[in-house]
């Protein structure tokens, strides 16, 4: 599989729809006309696709660092004494607060509009740059599995 950035994808086919539309202000004859129309159709077509497509989300097995800024991790709503707020699964965080970046284990959490990541221990952190999902834990593998 080959990723692809749709949005970047979908900007280039309205470009070309601009310029297609340039190209028809100066055909000359039916014969240009046509290709020039099939084109801009062609590349409506294009930009339809490419707004439909569904995101790509990697499989576990697929891990990579993901700027917070792209997205935060998925949140599942949670209730305490304190009330209602939002926190992600346990991901790896990358935080750039010490001198040198260092990974934790920790999660997301929102609560109303304040977004925060704090680690395992409740440590909070303020300079969390990217996450990832954690990998699949250890299985051995048994000589009856293979």
């Amino acid at each position: 599989m080959r990723l692809i950035d749709a949005d970047a994808l979908v900007k280039e086919a309205e470009r070309l729809y601009g310029e297609w539309n340039k190209a028809m202000a100066g055909a000359e004859g039916t014969r240009q006309i046509n290709k020039v129309y099939k084109m801009q159709e062609l590349s409506k077509a294009v930009a339809e696709v490419a707004r439909n497509m569904t995101t790509y989300v990697p499989s576990p097995c697929e891990t990579h660092w993901i700027p917070c800024s792209e997205r935060l991790p998925e949140m599942h709503e949670e209730n305490d004494y304190t009330g209602r707020y939002e926190e992600s699964n346990l991901v790896l965080i990358c935080d750039a607060s010490e001198l040198h970046p260092q990974v934790h284990v920790g999660r997301c959490v929102k609560i109303e509009d304040r977004t925060w990541w704090r680690t395992r221990e409740w440590k909070v952190l303020d300079k969390v740059v990217a996450w990832m999902p954690l990998p699949q834990t250890y299985k051995e593998k048994n000589e009856d599995d293979e």
